[in-house]
């Protein structure tokens, strides 16, 4: 009998933006993987290496492409805190990106709440359907002495894992 810990090629507490090349080079294109990238601060994490890590593809039946499935933590919480003094350049590495800034004033002026968080989310969600994956419906932690969310743990998949974590997973996490 096959175990799932037989599946797994290594567990990694480096940084994901040095490492994740020769993790790469070990895994089939045409293979299932996940990667769980949880950083600690959402400045360990730059979009180049999410980008890098989903161009890992491999295509079949014509217009189907396998990339690997991403699990991670959007760390909005430290975003803020770079946000509040300014150092957008940061945030703009997390997120490839600078288009969440315009949406901040534009969620303040529709009433919508955490408005620099929700642009944050928006834009990486955003960022993630460009690649061509499907974002299942974000779970957000939030720390026990804030309003605020620490992060949100977002899933980047296909069709078929959406559907899985929409119907399942969320559910059972709600």
């Amino acid at each position: 009998t096959i175990e799932f810990k037989d599946f797994i090629k290594c567990y990694s507490n480096k940084n994901a933006n040095n490492c994740y090349k020769n993790l790469l080079k070990d895994i089939p294109p045409d293979q299932f993987c996940i990667f769980f990238l949880d950083p600690t601060n959402h400045s360990d994490l730059k979009w180049e290496t999410i980008e890098k890590i989903s161009n890992h593809s491999h295509t079949y039946y014509i217009d189907k492409i396998r990339r690997p499935e991403l699990i991670i933590n959007l760390m909005t919480y430290t975003m803020n805190g770079s946000f509040m003094a300014k150092s957008f350049q940061s945030i703009n590495e997390s997120l490839g990106t600078n288009e969440w800034y315009p949406l901040i004033q534009k969620y303040k002026e529709e009433g919508i709440k955490r408005p620099v968080e929700r642009a944050f989310l928006d834009t990486f969600i955003k960022q993630l359907e460009k690649l061509g994956y499907k974002v299942p419906t974000p779970i957000e932690v939030k720390s026990t002495e804030a309003t605020n969310n620490v992060y949100y743990l977002i899933w980047a998949t296909n069709e078929k894992g959406y559907n899985i974590i929409e119907k399942r997973v969320i559910p059972y996490l709600k």
